[in-house]
């Protein structure tokens, strides 16, 4: 079987090199597309790294746009050669679907995470079946969703959700910036004067820093005075761009605090276009602010408080609030599932 891959996001590699190795095990496999490390190294063919797309926001992609369209424009071509037996798209629906679209007739086209129809730019929706055959949902109820407004969906699961338990580190706390580089730019230099609030508060307290295959470190972690890169899902608390992550976190058992910022003009677009009270997907599945949410205007000082403030039977209510939440996404199911979907394309 020949598959073509996009994965325009670290969370999506890590997802697309599940996949590979699980479908590796049912059948002789060839793959190739975007895709970043962690998919490589499953044995995916790199038409184009990941690394060289990671962006966000309005005035983030701007002055990269002319090289995101070449980059297109190769991709449809290298994926046209390459004759799929199926097309799988990964999140990034700015990228993925305008791929989509033009790579229509070429081979059966699934998108795997449903773009946030449900949070903003719900015109998205009209433009899903003209791009994709079908799109595999990781939330419950974005599929019945996308059904009503004509479009071809089922829900899969999301294996991030797959409980991850661990020894907890009472003093350990995880800063996590996100993946891109633009989240890492702009959120570290708060988590870095979090890290200073929190040791004036616990001179004990020691921090990890979880970064994706696909990022950059800060220059300045030893200056924070961070104890590395790994081990984060041992933390007693983390302070957690939005994202993928936050369901990680909540999986691991580990409570949370979600930030958020980006550039001025893309936070004032958006606050006209988003439609959810929630950033935080586990707040999104509980239908209520469980895990505390900032975005935008970041007070380190009173991050800090709030982080201090989960590591005890505070932090334990929020797990034992977020656990039906996960419990619905069905995660040891999920793979298995975009296994079956995508030997039913062929």
């Amino acid at each position: 079987m020949r598959l073509y891959v996009v994965a325009g996001e670290a969370s999506g590699d890590r997802l697309v090199a599940r996949l590979v190795t699980a479908l590796g095990q049912r059948l002789d496999l060839v793959a190739r597309g975007l895709v970043g490390p962690e998919s490589r190294a499953a044995g995916v063919a790199c038409a184009a790294p990941l690394e060289s797309v990671q962006a966000f926001g309005l005035t983030e992609v701007l002055p990269r746009l002319p090289g995101l369209v070449r980059l297109g424009r190769e991709l449809i071509r290298d994926a046209r050669k390459f004759r799929p037996d199926v097309i799988l798209t990964v999140d990034s629906p700015d990228l993925c679907l305008r791929l989509g679209r033009q790579l229509r007739g070429v081979a059966p086209r699934l998108h795997w995470v449903a773009p946030q129809v449900w949070a903003w730019r719900a015109s998205r929706v009209r433009r899903l079946a003209e791009c994709v055959d079908e799109v595999l949902c990781l939330l419950p109820f974005e599929a019945s969703m996308l059904r009503v407004a004509g479009v071809r969906a089922r829900f899969v699961g999301h294996p991030a959700a797959l409980p991850q338990p661990a020894q907890r580190e009472p003093d350990l706390v995880a800063l996590a910036p996100g993946s891109r580089p633009s989240e890492i730019r702009r959120l570290w230099p708060v988590l870095r004067d979090v890290a200073a609030h929190i040791r004036q508060r616990d001179a004990r307290a020691r921090f990890v820093v979880p970064l994706a295959a696909t990022a950059t470190p800060p220059d300045d972690l030893d200056a924070a005075r961070v104890d590395g890169v790994r081990g984060a899902t041992s933390a007693s608390v983390a302070i957690t761009a939005s994202g993928t992550a936050t369901l990680e976190w909540a999986a691991a058992g580990v409570p949370q605090v979600v930030v958020y910022a980006t550039s001025p003009l893309t936070f004032a677009v958006g606050r006209r276009l988003v439609r959810s009270p929630h950033i935080a997907l586990p707040n999104v599945l509980a239908g209520r602010a469980v895990v505390p949410e900032r975005v935008q205007h970041l007070d380190p000082r009173e991050l800090a408080e709030l982080a201090c403030s989960l590591r005890g039977p505070r932090g334990s209510r929020q797990l034992v609030e977020l656990e039906p939440g996960l419990r619905s996404l069905e995660p040891g199911l999920a793979i298995s599932r975009v296994v079956d979907a995508v030997l039913g394309a062929r």
